[in-house]
């Protein structure tokens, strides 16, 4: 999945000076997952620092750059955009910016780091980058203001308790990954039925437990019946309808739980065998479970099924051996 903060902070990374220098010739806006700041004493740094970072942890994550001016001008001034302001003593605020990362926020999320952008290699005179990444505890209060803050494109607002709440609560639901194993061919021997079997397991990474699990699954090409449809209590499987397609729900024991950080196997899917003409196959998922939901897709080319090599199996297990092909995250 896309991690547009880390994407952005690579390139302060990678790049260095020059990407400086592009924000600054291109007149690149403040956004979302950028905020340009201007260094300062250490009192009013700390609580720009922790503001700006209660923002980014609560939302979707982002990069602070220091060293910018992105203010507008005023009246009479001349109409410059992100002017340079670096500072004469990079290793100094570099230091200062990492004492500070965890005493800045409540709960401090993983991940929050600084990197310097000399002006060139050497110097002392430069920029700093700060990733603060979205994290999964939120919400996070600045410590210097005992505030919760959230960012809105590029501005920093107070949080309303309503919106510390709701985040409080989703901080107590599971999180799921799925884990795709690679497609087997499934057969009872030499001019017997064949099907494309795809195993996959869920992995619950998220902080507490997962109960009442059900998963709903339907394909491109479409599954014929519950036979075509292996879980771990096939005899709760049965086929509905759902827009014109056929969903197969698979209800697991009321009892069982998938605990914090780990996985299992979840359901094994079916496919039709293809014939030549076969270019695609998408199977969806949708696992629900106590304050969670998930829609997880799987797409399938035919180089998908051959390009590792066909497993075949002709015993009269069902259940075909996991060897990890994929990981899939929930949409959205």
């Amino acid at each position: 999945m896309a991690d547009p903060a880390q994407e952005l902070f690579d390139q302060f990374v990678e790049r260095g000076y020059d990407r400086i220098v592009e924000a600054r010739e291109t007149k690149e806006s403040e956004g979302q997952f950028l905020d340009f700041k201007g260094f300062s004493d250490p009192k009013s740094m700390r609580k720009v620092f922790a503001k700006a970072a209660s923002a980014f942890a609560n939302s979707e994550g982002g990069v602070i750059v220091w060293g910018v001016d992105s203010r507008p001008p005023k009246p009479g001034e001349p109409a410059e955009f992100n002017t340079e302001v670096p500072t004469d003593q990079l290793a100094e605020e570099l230091i200062r910016l990492n004492d500070a990362t965890n005493q800045i926020l409540s709960f401090v999320p993983k991940g929050i780091r600084s990197h310097p952008i000399p002006i060139e290699a050497g110097s002392s005179r430069g920029f700093i980058a700060t990733l603060v990444p979205d994290s999964d505890i939120k919400p996070h209060m600045s410590t210097v203001e005992d505030c919760y803050y959230y960012r809105s494109g590029s501005n920093t607002f107070p949080m309303r308790h309503g919106m510390v709440e709701a985040l409080v609560l989703a901080r107590r639901s599971p999180k799921f990954v799925l884990h795709m194993g690679k497609p087997c061919l499934l057969t009872e021997g030499p001019g017997k039925l064949a099907v494309w079997a795809v195993p996959v397991h869920a992995e619950n990474v998220g902080r507490v437990s997962a109960r009442n699990v059900d998963c709903y699954v339907t394909s491109r090409p479409q599954l014929n019946n519950y036979l075509n449809l292996v879980g771990a209590s096939p005899r709760y499987i049965q086929s509905i309808e759902d827009d014109g397609g056929r969903v197969f729900p698979v209800t697991f024991d009321r009892e069982f739980a998938y605990h914090p950080q780990t996985r299992i196997g979840l359901v094994q899917v079916n496919l039709p065998f293809f014939n030549p003409d076969f270019d695609t196959a998408t199977i969806v998922l949708r696992v629900f479970a106590d304050d969670y939901a998930g829609r997880f897709v799987i797409e399938l080319t035919k180089p998908d099924f051959v390009e590792h090599g066909v497993m075949t199996m002709t015993h009269g297990d069902q259940k075909v051996p996991f060897k990890h092909f994929r990981t899939l995250e929930p949409e959205g």
